[in-house]
């Protein structure tokens, strides 16, 4: 005889009464935190959260609820509770470094004064050891080496944004700045003088200038004149000198603000 709940009342009762706790949850939290920043970190645990549990008035039931672990992460460092993060220091010299890049690529391309990557590795270099040695290093505790090399290739990506361009393989190449940076000069000399060159003058000055910078002797170099000279009166009659840039800009300003 089983009685009224069959052959498995006994087994089904005896599950209930002897019923484990199911196991404690576990979570990882991954916290990505600056090797110069300590961290306090406290873990509440609220010990009477559950669910699915036995309930306690249950006759049935052992008169044990088994409880799972429900956690928050609070920093102490913040007053309030809620977690404050300190911006990495090497971050930020990268963020520096990027602005000043973005500025001068929109400056240079806006000049038709963009750089080669021979040149924009030598800026970036310069500039990145001048960032080193100033007081207002934001990682002045960082190795000097990671400090340089952060700025370096934050600034170039900067440029990039800047230039308009999507990488160095799109900056002009070394020949072409060569001839462009005697073209830049001629006309800031012009300029000065207030006399811009057109016309025969100016397709003179060109060839002169392309013939010096290749060394144009054979029938075969002869043929690239035309390129040279092309690239010369394009970067002597777009070139904007230095000066009359900034007067321009300002007035543009003035303009708008009033």
């Amino acid at each position: 005889m089983y009685g009224r709940h069959g052959p498995g009342a006994w087994r089904k009762w005896h599950e209930r009464r002897y019923e484990q706790p199911p196991p404690p949850r576990i979570a990882v939290v991954f916290l990505r935190v600056p090797p110069t920043i300590e961290r306090v970190i406290v873990v509440l645990m609220a010990e009477n959260e559950h669910t699915g549990a036995v309930d306690p008035q249950d006759p049935a039931g052992s008169g044990v609820a088994p409880t799972t672990v429900s956690s928050r992460i609070v920093d102490a460092t913040g007053s309030n509770g809620h977690a404050r993060e300190k911006l990495d220091p090497l971050k930020q010299v990268g963020n520096i470094a990027y602005i000043k890049g973005t500025r001068q690529g929109t400056t240079d391309r806006e000049r038709q004064d963009i750089l080669s990557a021979e040149e924009l590795d030598d800026e970036a270099a310069k500039l990145s050891s001048e960032y080193a040695d100033a007081p207002n290093n934001a990682a002045v505790e960082y190795d000097a080496i990671l400090v340089l090399e952060e700025f370096e290739t934050h600034y170039k990506a900067g440029y990039f944004r800047g230039a308009k361009v999507k990488s160095a393989e799109e900056l002009p190449p070394t020949w072409k700045r060569v001839i462009q940076r005697r073209a830049h000069r001629d006309r800031d000399l012009d300029e000065r003088k207030g006399d811009a060159r057109t016309g025969d003058p100016l397709l003179g000055l060109a060839i002169e200038s392309a013939l010096d910078a290749a060394g144009i002797r054979s029938k075969e170099q002869k043929q690239a004149v035309k390129e040279h000279i092309s690239i010369y009166l394009e970067a002597y009659e777009q070139y904007i000198p230095q000066d009359r840039y900034e007067q321009e800009r300002d007035s543009f300003r003035q303009g708008r603000s009033s």
